[in-house]
């Protein structure tokens, strides 16, 4: 009988664990304002025409996933990059076809991937897009989340932007919150 009652308790236990770690925190209006006035300048047309995020984050390497912009979205191939921090360098790299699962030979060389992820540590976004107009989808705050911000390249004073099946809503000038 005291073992169902601990059992209990553990599965109640392990319910609000769970329950607690998929909850969501809200970005507050001083983070936004802190990141536009830190980043609202920076030049990122490095990264014109791709699609940079974390997959995996952990004390010794980072994974991102890289592809080229598609009219539609992203690129069908997915680049995955592995980041060594202690050695400040790409220790793998290896391209996979999203709509086959299978892996491919992509556009990019690994001296390119290179190239933009050497460049990308340097912010270490959660994700980041930059269309071929040049919007910057943007998101610093979380992983496991697509873009919270987007900086129209030009300012537009549209209340609210539909762009790649996402709506954001305006907060200052050309800067935009996802809803």
């Amino acid at each position: 009988m005291r073992f169902l009652i601990r059992l209990k308790y553990m599965i109640v236990l392990i319910v609000l664990c769970v329950f607690v770690s998929c909850e969501q925190r809200e970005i507050t209006k001083k983070e936004i304002d802190s990141f536009i006035n830190q980043y609202g300048k920076e030049d990122f047309s490095v990264f014109k025409g791709y699609t940079i995020e974390i997959r995996q984050h952990t004390f010794t390497e980072t994974i991102y996933i890289v592809s080229e912009n598609q009219e539609d979205n992203i690129g069908t191939t997915l680049f995955f990059v592995t980041f060594n921090k202690w050695s400040n360098n790409i220790s793998e790299i290896s391209k996979r076809d999203a709509l086959h699962d299978v892996f491919v030979t992509g556009t990019l060389t690994d001296e390119e991937l290179t190239t933009i992820i050497k460049e990308y540590t340097k912010y270490n976004f959660v994700y980041l897009k930059v269309d071929k107009e040049n919007n910057i989808f943007i998101n610093p705050f979380e992983m496991e989340r697509r873009p919270f911000l987007l900086k129209l390249n030009k300012n537009s004073n549209t209340p609210m932007v539909k762009m790649y099946n996402y709506t954001f809503n305006q907060y200052e000038n050309d800067w935009y919150v996802r809803q």
